[in-house]
């Protein structure tokens, strides 16, 4: 049986992921180079959030639990990938529905832009990797036993 506790990084991600789109949309209003400057602000943001949600927030919970978290958040990134690729294929994309679906994963994007940007490798290798970016909220677990 899942436990409360198993939604709570996916909680925390999407708080951090909503929280990055507005400073990000506030960001945009005010520079001039915005796709490098919103990469490394996004950069910025999703590092700072990582160790905000790790340190602060899950330090407490046993690394078994986080894993748990951990793969619901995964299967729920693949699940707004499938529907993304659905929604394509049916002709009904909107970026702008897909947008707010994949807020979850916003602190991890920076990672699929990054291997984009320098390797010139395909987005969906950068989806990959960045869907698993996630376990590493496992370091942040501890090892005690309830």
């Amino acid at each position: 049986m899942l436990k409360k506790e198993s939604f709570k990084l996916l909680v925390l991600m999407t708080v951090a992921g909503l929280i990055m789109s507005i400073i990000e949309g506030l960001v945009i209003r005010t520079v001039t180079n915005v796709t490098f400057n919103i990469l490394i602000i996004d950069t910025v943001l999703s590092l700072v959030a990582i160790l905000l949600i790790g340190i602060f927030l899950l330090s407490g919970l046993r690394k078994q639990d986080i894993i748990v978290s951990v793969i619901i958040v995964i299967i729920y990134s693949l699940l707004a990938l499938a529907i993304q690729q659905v929604m394509m294929k049916l002709e009904i994309y909107n970026a702008i529905s897909y947008y707010w679906i994949y807020i979850p994963m916003r602190i991890f994007s920076f990672v699929t832009q990054w291997i984009m940007k320098l390797q010139g490798l395909s987005i969906y290798i950068g989806i990959f990797i960045a869907d698993l970016a996630p376990l590493i909220f496992v370091a942040f677990g501890s090892k005690k036993q309830n």
